[in-house]
C-alpha cells in the first residue's frame, strides 16, 4: 500500500511541467537562461472596431539576468538534423542597442523578442551565449513542443472561424493561428505556461466579444474548445479553500459587446469610504445563469457574490464564485470553464449575453493549494 502511494506521488511529480518554476531563481546561474521559439505562419487579425492589426509572427524570445547595462547576446538554432536555422548576435543596452529586436526590462532581468522566419519544423536546440567582457554565460536548450488544438463554435453550435492568439507573458505579441471553416485549429507551442489566450475574429467589439483562456499549462498535447458569444469571462482565476470548507473560489469580470458602444454613464459607488466612478459594462449575473465545470464535470455553485474591481481609478463590477469540490479532486492538470447566458434590457430591447472562459491549474495531492 505504501509502495503504491509512493509510486503514485512520483508519477504525479513527474507529470508536472518541467518549467513550472519559470522564469528565474535570481541565482545568476546558467539555468536562469530561458529561450523559446514560437513557430507560426505570418498572418494577422484586423480588429475593425479599433482599426488595429494584431500580427502573427514567428519569434525567438530569450529571458535571462543581465550581466551589465550593455552586453552581447549570441543565438543559434538548429534542426533535428543539425542544420543551422538561425545564427546571429545582438548588442543589448538599457538605452539604445540593436533596433532590430525588442527588449523588455524587469529590474535586473531582461526579455528580448526577435522576429524570425517560419520554419517547416521548429528548431530542436537553441544555444544562448551572453557576453559582457569579463562575464560569459552560455546554455544549450533542448526544445520541447506540444500541440494545442480544439474546435471553436458560436453559442448555437455552429463552427466559428476565429483567430487564436496565445500570449506567454502579458498582452504583447502573439503566437497566432486561424481556425478553419469548421472551427478547428492546431498550433505547436513551446513547453511552458501561457498567460492568456484570445479567441475571436474581425467582428470583435461589434457582433462578438472574445473568448478567453487563462494560465494555459502546455506540458503535454491538449485540446481546448471555445465558444464565442457576445460577452467575456475576463480575468478568470481559481484557487482552493485551503483552510475551510471543501470548495473552490473563482473570480472574474463580465464584459458585454452590447455595452461597448452603449456604455452607461458612470455612477458613483463608495468602497471603503472612498467614492469612485462605477463603470458597468457587464451582465448582471445570477447563479442559475452560470455553469462551472472542472474537466468537463459540473461543479455545484454554493454562492455568487458581486464585488468591485479597481482599474485605472474607476471601479468595475466583478464576481466571486464559490463552488463545491466533492468529487472533483483529480490528480493532474485541471481545466476549469465558466459559462453564462444572461438577458437584460437595453433601449427597450432584450439582449442576450453569452460567454465561456477557461483557466488551468495544478492542485496538490490533497486538492489544497496549487502548483
Amino acid at each position: 500500500m505504501i509502495r503504491a502511494l509512493i509510486l503514485l506521488l512520483v508519477s504525479f511529480a513527474q507529470s508536472l511541467p518541467a518549467q513550472i518554476q519559470y522564469p528565474f531563481s535570481g541565482s545568476g546561474r546558467d539555468n536562469d537562461i530561458a529561450a523559446y521559439w514560437y513557430n507560426v505562419p505570418k498572418d494577422s487579425l484586423l480588429i475593425k472596431v479599433m482599426g488595429q492589426a494584431l500580427p502573427f509572427q514567428s519569434t525567438l524570445e530569450v529571458y535571462a539576468e543581465a550581466p551589465a547595462d550593455s552586453f552581447t547576446i549570441s543565438l543559434a538554432a538548429r534542426a533535428r538534423t543539425g542544420a543551422s536555422i538561425f545564427s546571429k548576435a545582438f548588442l543589448v543596452k538599457k538605452a539604445g542597442g540593436d533596433r532590430s529586436i525588442r527588449v523588455q526590462w524587469k529590474g535586473k532581468f531582461f526579455k528580448i523578442i526577435i522576429p524570425v522566419s517560419h520554419q517547416t519544423e521548429p528548431p530542436s536546440t537553441l544555444n544562448v551565449t551572453i557576453d559582457a567582457g569579463s562575464t560569459r554565460r552560455t546554455k544549450l536548450i533542448e526544445c520541447q513542443y506540444h500541440k494545442l488544438s480544439g474546435r471553436i463554435t458560436d453559442f448555437n453550435g455552429k463552427p466559428f472561424r476565429a483567430a487564436v492568439l496565445i500570449r506567454p507573458d502579458d498582452f504583447e505579441g502573439s503566437a497566432g493561428v486561424w481556425s478553419n471553416t469548421d472551427g478547428n485549429y492546431s498550433v505547436l507551442l513551446p513547453e511552458r505556461i501561457y498567460s492568456n489566450m484570445f479567441v475571436d475574429d474581425e467582428s470583435y467589439g461589434m457582433q462578438t466579444a472574445e473568448a478567453w483562456g487563462w494560465h494555459i499549462i502546455m506540458d503535454a498535447d491538449q485540446s481546448l474548445d471555445f465558444k464565442v458569444g457576445t460577452a467575456e469571462v475576463y480575468n478568470l482565476n481559481v484557487w482552493p479553500n485551503n483552510g475551510g470548507a471543501r470548495t473552490f473560489f473563482l473570480s472574474f469580470r463580465p464584459m458585454s459587446v452590447f455595452f461597448y458602444g452603449n456604455m452607461p454613464q458612470p455612477a458613483p459607488v463608495t468602497v471603503d469610504g472612498k467614492t469612485y466612478d462605477l463603470v458597468n459594462v457587464g451582465a448582471d449575473l445570477k447563479p442559475r445563469e452560470l455553469t462551472v465545470r472542472f474537466n468537463g464535470k459540473e461543479a455545484p455553485i454554493v454562492s455568487l457574490q458581486k464585488y468591485y474591481e479597481w482599474t485605472s481609478g474607476k471601479m468595475m463590477p466583478a464576481y466571486l464564485l464559490q463552488v463545491g469540490r466533492e468529487g472533483l479532486e483529480n490528480i493532474g492538470r485541471q481545466t476549469v470553464t465558466v459559462e453564462y447566458r444572461s438577458e437584460s434590457q437595453l433601449d427597450g430591447k432584450t439582449v442576450v449575453h453569452t460567454s465561456l472562459g477557461l483557466v488551468q491549474f495544478y492542485p496538490n495531492f490533497t486538492g489544497l493549494s496549487y502548483y
